[in-house]
């Protein structure tokens, strides 16, 4: 019931209306692993091809590590006077924390080496917040820049 409801949700917001603009969409992507999380926690009480724990890392992983990234993004930006727009960087990021979190939730299921998917997916995590480091850390400690 809970997926229903933000799925619902979700599907109000038309996200996909602003796809081109990775600094929006990627919040709309992130959001929707609440109701994918939910979903897979659903299947696993019934112990249907989903555990708990990959239900629980849709969740944290996806939603949760999905919002910090977004929301980081594109505040950073905001609150030191830059332009909303996402550097291709930023846009690369997203993509392979998406994978990360897609390869994380649903690599188990494939029958793919778990120790590899695992790594791999943990590796994906890691260099999307690195790649955000890489680029948001000089905007975060430099001064503002100047008004025209």
């Amino acid at each position: 019931l809970a997926s229903l409801v933000h799925g619902f949700k979700l599907s109000r917001w038309r996200g996909w209306a602003c796809r081109r603009n990775p600094l929006l969409f990627i919040l709309h992507v992130a959001y929707a692993w609440i109701p994918i999380g939910y979903l897979l926690m659903g299947l696993a009480v019934f112990n249907w091809a989903f555990s708990p724990a990959v239900a629980l890392h849709a969740l944290t992983m996806g939603a949760i590590g999905g919002m910090i990234l977004a929301v980081t993004t594109r505040v950073a930006l905001g609150h030191t006077g830059r332009p909303l727009q996402a550097a291709r960087l930023t846009v690369i990021a997203y993509w392979v924390f998406m994978f990360a979190v897609i390869l994380r939730v649903f690599g188990p299921i494939t029958g793919l080496n778990y120790l590899q998917v695992m790594q791999l997916s943990a590796g994906g995590w890691m260099l999307a917040f690195g790649v955000f480091t890489w680029v948001y850390l000089p905007i975060l400690i430099r001064p503002r820049p100047a008004k025209i």
